[in-house]
């Protein structure tokens, strides 16, 4: 029987759960999607943001990197999609591990960030948009939906 470390499976996609030591494959994640409707712009990314509990770990560089790392994602997808002068933004977190989570840990900083400078809206401030987010139920491949439209 071959056995591996735990850094050394990883690295193979072999994730191994902590508390049962059980490994499973890693799935390869879908490329996002964007759908254009007339007065709705929907974008899937199958991933989602680190929370501010990760988020406060990290060293001042690696935030700099996850953040614009997301940022380039959106201007990417979003190019050529017109500007929404104003927009109502619906954010859906659907995690991938069952576990409790706090709607305040998951603020969408990273991804409003991402659409204001791609082009699509022209300020994320309270005044120009209409901002909610909330987290979905527990699905097979976790992913970031976000619906924008004009208000």
């Amino acid at each position: 029987m071959l056995r591996l470390s735990t850094s050394e499976a990883r690295k193979l996609g072999i994730v191994v759960n902590k508390k049962t030591g059980c490994a499973k494959m890693k799935r390869k994640r879908p490329e996002p999607v964007v759908k254009q409707e007339s007065g709705k712009l929907t974008v899937v990314i199958y991933d989602i943001p680190p929370s501010l509990n990760d988020w406060k770990d990290l060293h001042w560089a690696a935030k700099a990197k996850v953040k614009k790392q997301w940022e380039n994602l959106l201007i990417v997808l979003l190019r050529g999609c017109k500007q929404v002068e104003r927009p109502v933004v619906r954010i859906i977190y659907y995690p991938d591990i069952d576990r409790s989570r706090d709607k305040d840990n998951y603020t969408p900083k990273f991804l409003m960030d991402g659409l204001k400078k791609s082009g699509v809206i022209r300020d994320d401030s309270t005044k120009v948009v209409d901002l909610d987010w909330d987290i979905g139920p527990v699905v097979e491949c976790g992913r970031t939906e976000i619906v924008i439209r004009e208000g």
